[in-house]
């Protein structure tokens, strides 16, 4: 209904010729799947910090830090180096690829993986995050026309906060759903009271 609406809209929110570029499109693509990976880990991680490893909610957070220094370094250099050199198409797919790593690597976390350990998959992830979100914004700008230059922005960030949100839920869908099969068993082999339980 969106895309019909929009295709006979006189001024659409979002018009639909932008998807015929093929940046704009593989931009939020990307863009999705960055806010799916970013949103999902953001929200469930610290609740894996607290219940598995028995870190605070304070500390949890303080231990969600790697991701962002990640993040930020290298958002950080890789605009650097898109805005001397140009060049930018290395960017997006190293950041795709080491964003997977990086949820691999999570994967793998247990409650007897030291505190060293998490902090560098959480900084692999974080610089993987980093490497293609910003440079994703960046490449729309200066490829879409001067007429949908704040469409085509807020566009690919609309892409990544629609991510986020199914990331959310799906992430939040599988936590319930490996929880409710497994929290019977893990109670009872821990001797934990039903007051902990609830």
């Amino acid at each position: 209904i969106f895309v019909f609406v929009e295709n006979r809209a006189e001024e659409p929110i979002l018009p639909m010729r932008l998807f015929r570029g093929r940046v704009f499109t593989m931009a939020s693509i990307l863009s999705f799947i960055v806010g799916f990976a970013m949103m999902g880990s953001i929200t469930f991680l610290p609740t894996f910090l607290q219940f598995v490893s028995g870190a605070s909610a304070t500390s949890s957070g303080l231990r969600m830090l790697p991701m962002v220094i990640g993040l930020l370094l290298t958002a950080i250099a890789s605009g650097a180096v898109v805005g001397r050199t140009g060049k930018y198409r290395m960017f997006p797919i190293a950041g795709a690829a080491v964003t997977a790593l990086g949820l691999y690597l999570i994967s793998l976390m247990d409650q007897t993986t030291p505190i060293w350990l998490e902090s560098v998959f959480l900084f692999v992830l974080g610089a993987g995050i980093g490497l293609i979100m910003q440079i994703l914004t960046l490449i729309v700008q200066n490829t879409a026309e001067y007429r949908d230059l704040g469409t085509a922005t807020s566009g690919v960030t609309f892409f990544r906060t629609i991510g986020s949100s199914f990331g959310a839920a799906i992430f939040g869908s599988l936590f319930n759903n490996f929880l409710q099969s497994r929290i019977g068993g893990a109670l009872a082999s821990s001797g934990a009271p039903p007051e902990a339980a609830q």
